[in-house]
């Protein structure tokens, strides 16, 4: 691990973040063994905007069952379980702090969506580069909606952070 990702990790992980998760829904009322992906929405989109950013992004793209989405940056999974629940589709969420990627898996697993959800602890440039600038990649640029690429292909829409990055491998 570099300099810049054990700094990354460090400001950013948190030891007991799920269990601290789970403690809060359930001393509101709420079954953590039956969580949901709208149950969890207004807390699990870490990142500016929120679930009506989500959302939005998602807009700008047509995702639907049988397609992928690389969720760069996944934080604790919020997007990516909106992704699944909504469209149907194929996501892999990856990120740099291994507490998030441990949070993620656990309340995906708790919304019933682990069949369409795979999370991993990796750094987006070395990770998907490659597939995504040989033009295996489609999704939105500007307004204009497009047709998302097939799952076998590679990822449709890459949502890093705060935004939904599209690109035809073209620099």
């Amino acid at each position: 691990m570099s300099d810049i990702e054990s700094a990354i990790t460090d400001d950013y992980g948190d030891a007991g973040l799920g269990d601290r998760i789970l403690a809060g829904l359930r001393a509101h009322g709420v079954d953590t063994d039956n969580l949901t992906q709208e149950i969890l929405a207004e807390i699990d989109h870490i990142h500016g905007g929120g679930y009506p950013n989500t959302i939005e992004h998602a807009e700008l793209v047509t995702l639907g069952p049988g397609m992928a989405v690389l969720d760069i940056g996944c934080g604790i999974g919020g997007p990516a379980r909106y992704y699944a629940n909504a469209f149907g589709c194929r996501v892999t969420g990856i990120d740099l702090t291994p507490e998030y990627i441990d949070v993620a898996a656990t309340l995906t697993e708790r919304c019933g969506l682990g069949d369409r959800i795979d999370f991993k602890c990796a750094d987006a440039t070395d990770w998907f580069l490659a597939p995504f600038l040989m033009g295996t990649a489609k999704a939105a640029e500007g307004e204009e909606k497009k047709e998302a690429a097939p799952a076998e292909a590679a990822p449709a829409a890459v949502a890093a952070n705060e935004g939904v990055a599209a690109g035809s491998g073209d620099p």
